[in-house]
């Protein structure tokens, strides 16, 4: 079966200076390579078969300093592509197979500077207002330092008071107060809203956490004034994080945990996820 396919080319390899690409411009004028056509059509056979209507565009790039190329391969049509742009995948191959190291919707992908790992230098990719690193097992993950805005500050152990709010913000936690002791949890002070303090509160138990981070909940208040909640525990942090610039007049969040960066952004009253850098309810992957 013969697939639809936008200028599919072989480009020249990317080296040394740093490379933007347009997701949608990742052809050119050059002759089709059948060898990378094929690659891809092979690699994606099964989804190529269930929507033929799919268009793919894609670009030879270097990856590494071996002299094997890699390609990035951008799918279009209505079920990969959304409003951050179309799904742009990049291809590496290493130990006899092709990998698929990197995948997110997005409108541009650059490549700039290398990093080590595993004894060989990579390309740092840019793309969706970040860097993305080469790490194991053997994927590029988001580094969530390259982020625009202020690392959250160094945790102190919750004050009894804080300690009680974030007990009572969810019922699984509320028939347990024994979890008030001392340095059961962690307190991050930030500011979201401009004014007033606000506290991320991380739960320290064994059973509150595991391989993506701990349990936290978002409290805004005061001893006096009482807390709210901000946002609610159930999901997962592991200690690094941003406070990203306002929409509107609260700051956005970035929290990581093992499967990698959660966005937040308040709407009506309290801190929502609207983002992840990996496949989940609000991210989609076909």
């Amino acid at each position: 079966m013969k697939y639809r396919t936008l200028t599919m080319l072989a480009m020249s390899a990317v080296m040394g200076a740093s490379t933007s690409v347009h997701a949608g411009e990742l052809g050119g004028k050059s002759r089709p390579e059948p060898r990378d056509r094929q690659i891809v059509e092979n690699l994606y056979e099964k989804f190529f078969k269930a929507h033929p209507d799919t268009l793919f565009q894609s670009r030879v790039v270097r990856l590494d300093d071996t002299k094997t190329g890699s390609i990035v391969v951008n799918f279009q049509n209505k079920l990969t592509c959304d409003s951050n742009g179309c799904l742009t995948n990049v291809l590496h191959y290493s130990g006899g197979k092709w990998h698929e190291v990197f995948s997110q919707h997005l409108q541009d992908i650059g490549f700039q500077g290398y990093s080590a790992f595993d004894g060989h230098n990579y390309r740092v990719i840019t793309a969706r207002g970040m860097r993305w690193t080469f790490t194991a097992p053997g994927i590029y993950e988001p580094d969530i330092s390259s982020l625009a805005g202020t690392p959250l500050g160094r945790p102190v152990v919750a004050s009894q008071a804080i300690a009680r709010a974030a007990i009572y913000s969810d019922r699984q936690f509320a028939g347990h107060p024994e979890r008030t002791d001392s340095g059961a949890f962690y307190d991050y002070p930030v500011v979201l809203n401009g004014v007033t303090p606000s506290h991320l509160v991380v739960f320290r138990f064994a059973q509150d956490c595991g391989q993506a981070g701990c349990q936290f909940v978002v409290l805004d208040g005061s001893d006096r004034s009482g807390y709210r909640v901000l946002l609610p525990p159930g999901r997962f942090f592991n200690g690094q994080g941003r406070i990203l610039p306002p929409a509107g007049n609260w700051n956005e969040l970035a929290l990581q945990n093992a499967s990698g960066i959660d966005f937040y952004r308040y709407a009506g009253g309290h801190y929502q996820v609207y983002r992840t850098t990996y496949p989940s309810p609000v991210t989609r992957a076909p």
